[in-house]
């Protein structure tokens, strides 16, 4: 039966492998001897052939690495051994946030926050407990939430995507679904000091049932195809930045997010693709090369 430290030496590696970093290629019991008997284990890259940092455990357990193409410092608190805390450096950039794991290694929830010589760019919240993604723009003020949940009795979808001049938000509560859209039609400064906005709404509501959570959402994803293309685009940059920091270090993230949606929507909605898919296009590249 695995213990508490065995699930800890679980959610490390699962962590390293976000960054396409690795422990030895041994058993979790043996790891946890290294740990926790000499207070240190290797850290390697992805093929596992060179060691590019250390796991110490001192009062908490330290992860440290360095591959040459950043840098990556996290803290565990043992009397926490769910919660990893970290900052990746690279070049003038940073990457600051937390992890949660579950037992098994898998993803709770956590908060990504993305960094520009110290000025806060973006900021992304997830939760796969609860089924949301917040990807919000720090400068400009843009935001998209998402929220999604299937339920025996009840399946409920929000999706928002709000910018300066323009918001789109769409919510889908079993047998009803609701959209609403936010324009600014014209600023209007009085006196150098007030600004009168002029916005416009219009909003929509029908009744709609859906067989599952994913024919709901495939109908607000035909509103945003219609109305508001820029929540995909802005989404696809967040994605940018975040593997900007590693490779494929959003889809790691994200393809354990959402665990309610189907392939189809992940890949529409949050731009992350089949591994398999993408695997086999490889091979077809490589076949034809």
């Amino acid at each position: 039966m695995e213990n508490e430290k065995q699930r800890l030496i679980r959610c490390i590696n699962k962590f390293l492998s976000f960054f396409n970093l690795s422990l030895k290629d041994k058993d979790n019991c043996d790891l946890v001897n290294e740990l926790f008997f000499y207070n240190k284990i290797l850290v390697f890259n992805k093929d596992r052939t060179n060691v590019v940092g250390n796991v110490i455990k001192s009062d908490n357990v330290l992860i440290s690495c360095n591959n040459g193409i950043f840098k990556l410092n996290a803290i565990i608190s043992l009397n926490k051994t769910n919660k990893i805390s970290f900052c990746l450096k690279k070049e003038n950039n940073s990457l600051d946030g937390y992890v949660i794991f579950n037992s098994n290694g898998n993803i709770l929830n956590g908060l990504y926050e993305i960094s520009n010589e110290n000025e806060l760019i973006n900021r992304v919240n997830f939760s796969s407990y609860e089924n949301y993604v917040n990807f919000h723009d720090a400068k400009t003020k843009e935001s998209v939430n998402f929220k999604a949940k299937e339920a025996e009795d009840k399946s409920k979808v929000y999706f928002n995507h709000y910018q300066s001049i323009l918001g789109l938000s769409a919510f889908y509560d079993s047998d009803y679904l609701y959209y609403e859209i936010r324009k600014v039609v014209e600023k209007t400064k009085f006196q150098d000091c007030d600004t009168i906005v002029d916005n416009k709404q219009f909003a929509v509501g029908y009744p709609y049932t859906s067989i599952n959570l994913n024919v709901a959402l495939n109908e607000i994803i035909k509103i945003f195809q219609e109305y508001d293309l820029a929540a995909f685009d802005f989404i696809s940059s967040v994605k940018d930045k975040i593997n900007y920091f590693s490779d494929s270090l959003y889809e790691k993230t994200f393809s354990n997010i959402l665990l309610d949606l189907n392939r189809k929507n992940k890949e529409c909605i949050f731009k992350i693709e089949d591994s398999n898919k993408k695997r086999y296009v490889k091979e077809i590249k490589n076949h034809h090369n």
